[in-house]
C-alpha cells in the first residue's frame, strides 16, 4: 500500500487516472487541428482520434471522481485550504498561459488563411487592456467566442464548481440513488439550457456523477468483478456507443465518461495505463490543455501556406508536447507546491486501518488521489 498523509488533498496518487486525462487531453490536441482546418467529416474509425468536446466531459467527470475521494474516507481538507490549493492548481498556471497567448495574439493575430471560421474565433480581434482582464476572471469581453485560446472556456466552469463541490460532497453523503437521481436532473436540464448557466448546472451534474462514482468505488469494483466477461464487453460496448454518441452537450455522454473510468479503475486497463508513457501524458496533461491552443495559432499563422501542411502539423505537435513539459516542471509544479506551502499544517501519517481495507486482490481500495484536474477541452 502507499504511504498515505494528510498533509494535502490526497492520500496516494493514482496514475492511471492521471494516464486517463493525458489521454483525453491529447485527443483534444488532436482535434483542434481538425476543428481549424476543413476537415468538416471524418471515417468514423478515427472519430476517437477527434472526440475532443466528448473528452472535456470525461475531464468534468474526472474531476468529481478523484476530488471527492478524500471526502469519502473523511480526510478532506478545511474549506480554507481545499479552495487556495485549488486555486494555486488551475488558476495560477492559466493566468500565465493567458498573458502569453495575449502577447501572442497581439504580435501575430489578425492574419488571414483559408481555414475554417474556427480559426476565425480566435485571434482575431484587437487585444486590449479590457479584453485580457475579462479572459483573466473568465469573462469575453470580445467580439469573437474564444479571443485568446481554444481552450481556455471549460475552465471557467471547472473554477466555479470548485467553489462549492465540498458542498456538493456533504449533500450526497445520503443515499446514492437520492443524489443520482439529483445529477441526473440536473445534467439533463442543463443540456437543455443555453449559455454559461447551462453549461454550469450541466457539468454540476457531471462532478456528482464522478463523486458518487468514488462513493461507491469499492462496490462498483466488486461488482465489476463479479460479472462474467460476456457482461464486460457488453459494458464496453455500452460505454463506447455513449460516450461518442450525438453532441457533446449530451448528457448521455456523462454517464458513459463515468463508464470510461470505472473501466480505467477495475479492469486490466489500470495496468495499462499505469505504464510509464501514459502517466508522463497525465502529468503533462494539464500545461498541455493550456498551451496547445496557442502553440497551434502560432504554428499555422506563421507556416501556414508558406510549407505543407503535414509540417505544420508536426511543428504544433512538438512545440505544444515541448511547451507542456516544461511548462509542467517548472510553473504547474511550482504552483502546486506554493499551494502546499500556503495551507501546510501539521502532517499526520495514516495508518492502513484508517481505510476501508480492501479484499486482498483489490487494487482499488478508497484511497484519494490528488490528481486534482482542469477541465480541459
Amino acid at each position: 500500500m502507499q504511504e498515505l498523509t494528510t498533509s494535502g488533498s490526497s492520500v496516494g496518487r493514482l496514475h492511471h487516472l492521471d494516464a486517463l486525462r493525458g489521454l483525453a487531453a491529447t485527443v483534444v490536441v488532436f482535434n483542434h487541428v481538425r476543428v481549424i482546418m476543413t476537415w468538416a467529416t471524418l471515417p468514423f474509425i478515427f472519430g476517437p482520434l477527434f472526440a475532443g468536446g466528448k473528452c472535456v466531459v470525461l475531464f468534468f467527470v474526472l474531476s468529481g471522481y478523484v476530488l471527492s475521494l478524500p471526502f469519502w474516507v473523511g480526510k478532506q481538507l478545511p474549506y480554507g485550504r481545499y479552495l487556495t490549493r485549488r486555486l494555486c492548481r488551475i488558476y495560477l498556471p492559466y493566468l500565465g498561459v493567458a498573458l502569453l497567448a495575449a502577447y501572442f495574439a497581439s504580435k501575430f493575430g489578425g492574419a488571414k488563411l483559408p481555414l475554417t471560421q474556427t480559426y476565425y474565433d480566435t485571434w482575431h480581434e484587437p487585444i486590449t487592456r479590457k479584453l485580457v482582464l475579462h479572459q483573466l476572471v473568465f469573462g469575453s469581453g470580445g467580439v469573437t467566442p474564444q479571443p485568446l485560446s481554444m481552450g481556455f472556456w471549460s475552465l471557467k466552469f471547472e473554477l466555479a464548481i470548485s467553489f462549492f463541490f465540498p458542498l456538493l460532497c456533504w449533500a450526497l453523503r445520503g443515499p446514492t440513488l437520492i443524489g443520482l437521481a439529483a445529477a441526473l436532473a440536473l445534467g439533463f436540464e442543463g443540456a437543455r439550457l443555453p449559455g454559461d448557466f447551462g453549461g454550469l448546472v450541466m457539468y454540476t451534474g457531471a462532478f456528482m456523477i464522478g463523486a458518487l462514482a468514488a462513493k461507491e468505488r469499492e462496490r462498483i469494483y466488486l461488482w465489476f468483478r463479479g460479472i462474467g466477461t460476456p457482461m464486460r464487453y457488453l459494458l464496453l460496448g455500452l460505454v463506447v456507443v455513449g460516450f461518442y454518441a450525438g453532441e457533446s452537450k449530451n448528457f448521455i455522454n456523462v454517464l458513459a465518461a463515468c463508464g470510461v473510468i470505472v473501466i480505467a479503475d477495475c479492469s486490466r486497463v489500470r495496468g495499462w495505463l499505469s505504464r510509464f508513457f501514459f502517466v508522463y501524458l497525465g502529468k503533462i496533461s494539464y500545461s498541455l490543455y493550456l498551451l496547445h491552443g496557442t502553440a497551434l495559432f502560432l504554428c499555422f499563422t506563421l507556416l501556414y501556406t508558406k510549407v505543407p501542411s503535414a509540417i505544420v502539423i508536426s511543428a504544433y505537435l512538438v512545440s505544444a508536447f515541448t511547451a507542456a513539459h516544461f511548462y509542467a516542471k517548472y510553473v504547474e509544479e511550482g504552483s502546486i507546491a506554493l499551494g502546499r506551502r500556503l495551507t501546510r499544517g501539521k502532517q499526520r501519517k495514516l495508518k492502513p486501518e484508517d481505510l476501508t481495507q480492501p479484499a486482498a486482490d483489490n487494487p482499488v481500495h478508497p484511497q484519494s488521489s490528488d490528481t486534482e484536474t482542469a477541465a480541459q477541452s
